[in-house]
């Protein structure tokens, strides 16, 4: 499968201790963190900018609210996927690493 190419993306040195880092800190952590409260948030405040600055639409409660549960759950779901997109990319520096030094003994 071509898409699972994408997965395959390594890492620099530094972007790799940073994910060590990070993903010390734990997946769910991260989740809550950059995916729903970042991301989710983003999105909340941006479309409700969207409907209220330009398109010029009156505050609707039933839309604020949709967009206080829709977001934040997609944001989880985006934090999953980086996480997952981003752990097999250190896998992938790591086993890089690994016969790098294997082929250099």
């Amino acid at each position: 499968m071509k898409a699972l190419g994408l997965f395959k993306t390594p890492l620099n040195s530094r972007q790799a201790l940073r994910w060590e880092k990070t993903r010390a800190k734990g997946k769910f952590r991260f989740m809550l963190v950059n995916g729903s409260i970042m991301w989710g948030g983003f999105m909340i405040l941006f479309l409700n900018a969207i409907h209220l600055f330009i398109l010029h639409d009156p505050a609707e409660l039933t839309y604020f609210i949709t967009s206080l549960i829709v977001w934040p759950l997609g944001g989880l779901l985006f934090g999953l996927l980086t996480w997952n997109k981003t752990e097999a990319s250190y896998q992938y520096f790591k086993s890089q690493k690994e016969l790098n030094s294997l082929t250099q003994a």
